[in-house]
Formats: C-alpha cells, sequence, structure tokens
C-alpha cells in the first residue's frame, strides 16, 4: 500500500525569499492600508459621536442609586469602546502614511565628508 502523503508532497511551505519578496511593503500598500484604516477611524468617530448623544438623551428609567451607577459604568464603556477604536485606526493611518512617505523618499547613506 503506498501513502498518499509522503515526505516529498509534504514540503510546499515557501521559502524565506519568496516571503520576503510578497510580503515587502511598498508605497501603494501602505497607502492602501491607510485609506482603509482612515475609513474606519472616521466611521467609528461618527458612530461614537451618535452614540455619545443618543446615550446624553436617554435618561436611565430607574430611581435605584445602584442600578443608576451600572448604566453610567456601561455607558461609559459602550463610548470608550468605539472612542478606542476610532483612536486607534486613526494612530494607524498615521503610521501607515508615515511608512509609505519613508518608502517613497528613502534616506540616502552616503556620510558627509570630513
Amino acid at each position: 500500500m503506498v501513502n498518499p502523503k509522503s515526505a516529498e508532497n509534504l514540503d510546499v511551505t515557501p521559502s524565506d525569499s519568496d516571503l520576503a519578496q510578497n510580503n515587502s511593503p511598498t508605497p501603494i500598500r501602505c497607502f492602501l492600508g491607510a485609506a482603509i484604516s482612515a475609513g474606519f477611524a472616521v466611521a467609528l468617530y461618527f458612530a461614537t459621536i451618535s452614540i455619545h448623544q443618543t446615550l446624553a438623551d436617554t435618561p436611565i428609567p430607574s430611581g435605584n442609586a445602584m442600578s443608576i451607577r451600572i448604566a453610567s459604568l456601561v455607558r461609559t464603556l459602550v463610548i470608550g469602546m468605539a472612542a478606542l477604536g476610532a483612536f486607534t485606526f486613526g494612530i494607524t493611518t498615521l503610521g501607515l502614511t508615515g511608512l509609505g512617505l519613508q518608502l517613497l523618499f528613502p534616506k540616502s547613506d552616503s556620510q558627509p565628508s570630513e
């Protein structure tokens, strides 16, 4: 009986040079990623503003002090998570834009003459 999964057929992993060639950052990839990240950042920013406005306009329908504290905590966490997402995607946009510019205008390695 012949084993169809012999050792010869299992060696399909790409070499390190193939991985470096396919995953190397280019200015186009950086700016495309920055545009996608900026879209998410803007969407989450507007979602944060909408959530904040909705929760500010809606009173907590209870007179119990403990339930008011818990509802306030949950509202703060919801707004904070949306703001954290917007901030994270905004910083990612700045980083990818900076990397794209750095790749577009490489720094020369020449040393000044003494």
